[in-house]
């Protein structure tokens, strides 16, 4: 199930609410391509509620909990969400509320961990049109419950759980990582000639601008990673050894490139400040480079990426 960074679920009274960051719209739209009839996709930890969803399994059963601060509960979160167009008015029963006669035109259900929306398929393709424009959208059933989508401008929330910087803690757990395909982390092992049992990877692209890139800069940015991954891997080779007996097996490299200035970082090499600082002092031959990169990507970039440090001896043969 497709995640969308900076989505959230509440669930309060009888109202559902999802907000939605406009920077996941791509992923969204990832979402919808693959089925337009039942659309589904997991969300984050609602850190604005006092409760969450939670489910526990035992023997093949699956139950349903609410995990609560405290011991009043006013808003739950939840970890997905499923919107289903399937569900049927035709000859549905029709209930009597204030002298008016309404359809049953939504329903709102728990599973697992999750929630389940059903509504007509002419509202889900009215919802899909409203996620498609990025407008906000509500629908709300004859019980009064009530079902609302929300777009926001960036996530507003941060989470004091997940990854953070080792330059100097930034939380990265809402921050956009890139390039992590199994198979691109496999073949992306740099060697160091001097250093023949160990080789460095480029295991983390973050952008560390609010957001997402548009699909023309995120191929981009990624090969500038790259490239600047290999470029610092060279500069490595007189410390790697060392780095590597002292147990740091990786290294931060923070790089912020725009018209006026060129800002990089490198993460502390705890009982290594010399030779870290001789690194850092390095890293100033790629200045002109950096300049350089505005013509690919005039916009600049923000990003921090980390350099792991990998055995590449042969497995042993074992007969």
């Amino acid at each position: 199930m497709k995640h969308l960074v900076g989505c959230t679920v509440t669930l309060e009274n009888d109202v559902t609410t999802v907000k939605i960051p406009k920077s996941a719209k791509q992923d969204l739209d990832e979402v919808i391509s693959l089925n337009r009839t039942m659309i589904a996709w997991a969300t984050d930890v609602n850190l604005s509620a006092d409760s969450h969803l939670v489910c526990e399994e035992n023997d093949g059963f699956y139950t349903t909990q609410v995990l609560a601060r405290g011991a009043s509960r006013k808003a739950t979160g939840a970890s997905f969400i499923i919107v289903d167009g399937g569900l049927k008015t035709d000859g549905l029963q029709m209930f009597e509320k204030k002298r008016f006669r309404q359809f049953l035109c939504l329903q709102i259900s728990v599973v697992e961990d999750g929630v389940a929306i059903r509504v007509p398929s002419e509202k889900l393709e009215s919802l899909l049109a409203s996620l498609n424009s990025m407008q906000d959208w509500s629908t709300s059933g004859s019980s009064g419950a009530q079902f609302i989508i929300s777009w926001i401008d960036i996530c507003p929330q941060t989470s004091t759980h997940g990854p953070t910087s080792s330059i100097d803690g930034l939380n990265l757990a809402d921050k956009y990582q890139y390039g992590l395909s199994l198979d691109r982390a496999i073949s992306s092992v740099l060697q160091v000639p001097s250093v023949s049992d160990y080789g460095v990877r480029l295991s983390h692209v973050y952008d560390l601008r609010n957001g997402r890139l548009t699909p023309d800069e995120e191929p981009k940015v990624f090969s500038i990673a790259e490239m600047l991954a290999r470029e610092c891997t060279g500069m490595l080779e007189p410390y790697l050894m060392m780095l590597i007996n002292m147990n740091i097996m990786s290294i931060s490299v923070r790089v912020s490139v725009n018209a006026e200035n060129v800002e990089y970082d490198v993460s502390p090499w705890f009982g290594m400040e010399d030779e870290q600082l001789k690194y850092k002092q390095n890293m100033d031959q790629l200045i002109p480079v950096f300049y350089d990169i505005l013509g690919y990507l005039p916009g600049g970039f923000y990003i921090e990426l980390t350099l792991s440090f990998v055995c590449t001896k042969p497995l042993p043969f074992i007969n």
